[in-house]
């Protein structure tokens, strides 16, 4: 399963960041471009991330940002390896709490192939989900170990399993005076189950500090105590699946209230989330107001949402980034969605005690859900695929057990155990070893009378061609689904495929096609997404840059206005206006405009170095140093930056400073063709030819054309080449010296071309009557 999840993931490596997210939240964001380190971190704990306080999926950007500068293919990657082992892990967590190995395999790889789960894999942004499940799964394994701890037995313990006569029965678990002043502590025993107990809650504080999503978890554990771990009083038999007469029970059962006393530290911690995120999120605009959306349009959007997730995890098409809210839903859509949750309700309740994971499957996915269903409105969609990432388990366990419960049957009437195979009426060791140790929650072996008797072939057959069709389907539509997280062009063509009269994604393909510098074929989609909203702040922008850049600066300057006139300042508006203020001369009113943004937006990285570069265009440049020196405070990886700062290390007389930005310049961005050719330059000069080389050698490759566009490049070769005859190392002066005068030829220089025919003449002589160093 791991093997296939890696590659049928695989093409993520080829994937770009996308303009969602992507931008704002980890390639803009200073702190993340720092890196790892004492400030990052403090940052991390001390400020909101997206809107939301996560600490440690801020720093897991801050990692990438220190591994691989925040290229692309690697935090793909890393997206893909957390799913992958949260597949494992959810595998071995069913396994070992039901010991059901195959239904357990089952709902893992319906885990990691199904198509609704593309989002959470494929969007950097989205390491939130993959991240929190991963502490998510691991708090609940934590919690089952501490269980089988805690009831006295442990994994493969069959030597503890309880005989009828010590069947622990309600009045020996009642709960004392003294078990609410100590709390969980009053149903924990003995050392192994502190630690596993320990190890649970700090595992979800982790979680929680991935994304707040997880707030329901102290609920999850509470259906995992009546289903499969049997813990809830007169729930032995039940959960079991078996008869009255079967109540030697494998484990021990316990009053709700005592496992509510258990669940103490979790609640607090979920109650301490709930209040940090709606502050976080309140702070950052995210939440909608009652008088934007009304509390009746929150329930109808909810349950409408539920029936749509129904849906598409059963029906998966046309799942995008993106789904607009509504805010009036059609009546009869309210009411089909209400029925239809309805019904399913009713029908697991009255199978609750025969099938009691239809009950826990249900409410697993209900439940999960409630935080992000839009009771509380954060952004502008109505459902989003990445919200399904946890409560999907649920319908998976419930359509695992439900196939296993429909081959099952066989001609007697006894449930056999569903793992079995056709033919194999003894229970395998394993499975001995599972019921000895209280985990098997199948139904028990059937009399003797009936071991004859096998599941119906075709019932076998027909149930198996259908969980091998579900996964195969599964594995088709993501791979189908995975080539529209590619890049934002195909991220957002797709959603308008599906909502043709949506905004957002049309003012985010034209930012998409600005990118690309295709700004004559952005301006239809910036004009599309105005006339769906007029007040857009980022097609505005958008269609702002787009006509300066095919020089109209005046329409430009009509679309920044508008913004202005329609939101007030805005930091980008000011920053885009200043960008064509410079572009016009303008330095006092391009001055005016950056600092503008920087009052706005302190951190605004590109808004310090922009202004710097025009306070060194009118000498200032120790008022220039200062603002570059900001703009890398904001943004260390910004290579612009540290160019700039090496031009006033330069112009203050410090060459080694000035060659360390430059080196820093290269090594964060080495297709900087500018960059090379300043190192280059400064390396000559310092009497390093040698080392400048290189750089010489690589700007051409990466700009064949160079010598047509700076046509000083020929006489940066003969500069080279003289430095290599000052360290007599005349077959290197030779190289440079050929390749300087194919330039000056290429570059149309003639003067310059016949006064390096000389000197390279010069230096072949001299390379032909002295040695070589």
């Amino acid at each position: 399963m791991a093997g296939i999840t890696l590659v049928l993931y695989a093409p993520v490596r080829h994937f770009e960041f996308v303009n969602y997210d992507d931008g704002k939240g980890i390639l803009t964001c200073s702190m993340i471009r720092q890196g790892l380190g004492w400030q990052s971190v403090a940052w991390a704990f001390t400020h909101r991330h997206m809107g939301n306080w996560q600490p440690l999926t801020a720093m897991s950007f801050m990692l990438d940002a220190n591994l691989c500068r925040l290229k692309p293919a690697w935090p793909h990657i890393e997206n893909v390896l957390f799913h992958i082992a949260n597949s494992i892990l959810l595998f071995l967590l069913l396994k070992n709490i039901t010991g059901a190995r195959w239904r357990s395999a089952f709902v893992a790889a319906l885990f990691a192939w199904h198509p609704f789960h593309v989002e959470s894999v494929a969007w950097v942004s989205e390491r939130k989900d993959v991240l929190s499940t991963f502490f998510f799964l691991l708090t609940l394994m934590a919690y089952a170990r501490y269980v089988l701890r805690v009831e006295g037995r442990g994994m493969g313990d069959e030597s503890k399993v309880q005989s009828p006569k010590s069947k622990v029965t309600p009045s020996s678990v009642a709960i004392s005076p003294w078990s609410v002043v100590r709390g969980p502590w009053s149903v924990v025993r003995g050392p192994w189950s502190v630690v596993f107990y320990l190890a649970a809650v700090f595992l979800f504080a982790l979680g929680l500090m991935s994304k707040p999503m997880l707030v329901t978890v102290p609920f999850v554990l509470l259906l995992l105590d009546y289903w499969p771990l049997g813990r809830i009083e007169g729930r032995a038999s039940s959960v079991a699946g078996g008869s009255p007469d079967m109540q030697h029970a494998t484990r021990s059962t316990q009053h709700v209230s005592r496992l509510l006393l258990e669940k103490i530290p979790f609640f607090a911690l979920s109650l301490a989330m709930c209040f940090i995120t709606i502050v976080s999120q309140e702070r950052s605009g995210a939440v909608a107001e009652l008088s934007v959306v009304p509390l009746h349009s929150r329930l109808a959007n909810a349950v409408v949402s539920y029936a749509r997730y129904l849906g598409k995890t059963f029906w998966p098409r046309d799942l995008v980034v993106y789904y607009p809210r509504v805010l009036d839903w059609p009546l009869w859509q309210i009411a089909g969605a209400a029925i239809l949750l309805a019904a399913i309700t009713a029908g697991v309740l009255l199978l609750a005690r025969r099938k009691p994971y239809l009950l826990i499957g249900w409410l697993w996915f209900l439940g999960t859900m409630v935080p992000v269903i839009g009771l509380m409105q954060v952004g502008l969609q109505a459902m989003a695929d990445r919200y399904t990432y946890i409560p999907l388990i649920g319908l998976f366990i419930l359509v695992a057990w439900g196939l296993a419960d429909l081959f099952a049957q066989s001609r007697s009437g006894v449930s056999p155990d569903p793992l079995r195979t056709v033919g194999d009426d003894v229970r395998s060791p394993l499975l001995e070893q599972d019921a000895a140790n209280g985990l098997l929650t199948s139904s028990p072996t059937p009399a003797a009378g009936s071991l004859s008797k096998k599941p119906h072939l075709w019932r076998l057959v027909s149930v198996s061609t259908l969980g091998a069709a579900s996964l195969i389907a599964c594995l088709a539509l993501t791979a189908a689904q995975l080539p529209t997280w590619r890049d934002s062009l195909s991220l957002f063509k797709h959603v308008v495929a599906v909502y043709p009269d949506t905004p957002l994604p049309y003012s985010s393909i034209a930012s998409a096609l600005y990118d690309h510098e295709k700004f004559a074929e952005a301006i239809p989609y910036a004009k599309t997404a105005l006339r769906l909203k007029p007040d857009y702040v980022d097609a505005h922008n958008t269609y702002g840059l787009c006509l300066w850049r095919l020089g109209q600066t005046q329409p430009a300057f009509e679309q920044f206005n508008a913004v202005l006139s329609q939101h007030g300042p805005d930091a980008t508006v000011h920053y885009n206006m200043g960008l064509v203020y410079a572009s016009q001369h303008d330095l006092e009113r391009a001055k005016a405009a950056f600092a503008s943004a920087l009052k706005l937006s302190p951190d605004f990285a590109e808004a310090h170095n922009n202004l710097g570069n025009l306070l060194a265009t009118q000498g200032d440049f120790t008022q220039a140093a200062r603002e570059f020196q900001a703009a890398l405070i904001c943004a260390p990886d910004l290579p612009e930056a540290h160019y700039n700062m090496a031009r006033c290390f330069q112009e203050s007389g410090a060459p080694q400073k000035s060659i360390e930005q430059l080196a820093l310049a290269v090594r964060i961005k080495p297709e900087y063709v500018q960059a090379r050719l300043a190192l280059a330059g400064m390396l000559v000069w310092s009497g390093r030819p040698a080392e400048a080389a290189p750089h010489y050698a690589a700007a051409l490759r990466l700009r064949p054309d160079l010598a047509k566009t700076n046509p000083d490049l020929a006489s940066a070769f003969d500069r080279l080449a003289a430095a290599f005859v000052q360290q007599n190392n005349f077959a290197q002066a030779v190289k440079a010296a050929e390749q300087g005068l194919r330039l000056a030829d290429q570059s149309g220089q003639p003067r310059l071309a016949d006064q390096m025919r000389k000197h390279l003449a010069d230096y072949r002589t001299m390379a032909e009557f002295r040695p070589r160093p």
